[in-house]
This record gives structure tokens, sequence and C-alpha cells, in this order.
């Protein structure tokens, strides 16, 4: 069986009382909890999966294909021990792209807008060819929606708060050349950012006992 797992560490190193550390790994989540976090101990961690929860699925880990990433703002970071996994240490990676979303370790998103941008631009061409067989404009919006749209759309909700306002250009340019291109008005970026965050807001208020299933109101008082 051959299946790819990624992992997402959400920790901390200060020692706070009942600091959590969780971690993530499609489509099993495995959680951890620990007073003060140690580098060391995500080699541990990363020993326990590869030896239990691997084991117990059938798969195996390939150290020489797994990477970590570190996001970490402090000026002078401390140096850090590699991660070892099945005796070889994991290489760091600059950025790695997750479900078509290219995150990197500073959390800029050029290098993600740059390539949303040229796949949209690249669908561009299909709709031009659309417009030379005449079809009708409501076609024509169902097809930008759905092709091009999406691409710009994609992982909106996470960084376009982040984006420079030099990064927005250059999507709101490929919105106005569909809007030539259609020969009707099209929500530019900020109105698909601001429907898609209240849309996403509803879902999580909708569905919050399930997302903190230990939450009460008694958390906020």
């Amino acid at each position: 069986m051959i299946a790819e797992m990624r992992f997402v560490v959400v920790s901390t190193e200060y020692k706070l009382q009942g600091a959590h550390m969780e971690h993530l790994i499609n489509p099993t989540k495995l959680s951890f909890q620990a007073q003060c976090l140690y580098p060391c101990f995500l080699s541990h961690m990363m020993t326990s999966v590869h030896g239990a929860w691997c084991n117990t699925n059938n798969l195996e880990l390939n150290s020489l294909k797994t990477v970590e990433m570190i996001v970490d703002f402090r000026k002078d970071p401390a140096p850090r021990p590699p991660v070892i996994l099945c005796d070889s240490p994991v290489s760091s990676a600059e950025s790695f792209c997750f479900l078509g979303t290219t995150i990197t370790k500073e959390l800029k998103w050029e290098q993600n807008i740059r390539s949303l941008t040229k796949k949209a631009q690249q669908r561009m061409y299909f709709l031009r060819q659309l417009k030379k067989f005449l079809l009708p404009v409501k076609m024509l919006v169902n097809f930008y929606t759905a092709i091009i749209e999406s691409i710009l759309t994609s992982s909106i909700t996470v960084w376009l708060a982040a984006a420079t306002a030099r990064d927005k250009a250059k999507l709101q340019r490929v919105i106005h050349s569909a809007e030539k291109v259609i020969g009707c008005s099209l929500p530019s970026l900020q109105e698909l950012y601001v429907s898609r965050s209240r849309r996403r807001a509803a879902k999580i208020a909708a569905d919050l006992f399930r997302i903190w299933p230990k939450l009460s109101f008694n958390d906020f008082n």
C-alpha cells in the first residue's frame, strides 16, 4: 500500500501549564500532550508513528522523501537537532505544496499567488476560445466560475489577508481580463474573499462543538 502522509506539529517552547501538542496525520489524527516540548520529542514522535501506526496500517515511511519545515519568527532561532527517522536525519524544506497551496516557512504567499496566477492565465485561453464560438454570456460565466475563479479562490481565506497589494493586483488583472472577454462584470477578488470568509465562519459557528468538543461556555467567563 502506497500513501502520502502529511502532518502538522503545533507546539510552543514556553513552559506553560497544560501546553497542548497536536499532530494531524491524514487521514488519522494523533494527539499528544506535554508540559514542555523539546525538539527531541519530534524524533520520538516520528519513531512512535513509524513503529506503531505505520505497522498497524501496513505502511512504511521513506526517510529520503520525508522533509520538515520549521516556522520560527525569532530573530536568533536556536539551532535544532535534526529529526531522526529510520536512523536517517530528515532534511529541512523551505516550502511545500499542500492541496494546491504553497506554504513557505516565512508564511509569505508570493510563491503561492504566482502559481495561482499562472494557472488562471493558462485557463484564460480556453475562455477566449469559447468566446470565438459565440457561446452565450451565461455559459461563459459558468465556465469562468468553474475553471478560472475556482483557481483564484483556492484557499483564499488563508492567504489573501496577508497578501501584498502587488500580488492582489496580479490576481485582479486576471478577473479584469475575463470581464473583457465575457462582456459583463464579475465579482472582484475582495468580494470573493468576503463571501467565502463569511461562508467559512458560518460553517465553523454551526459546527462549533464538533471542532472544539471540550469547549464549554465556562471557558468564556
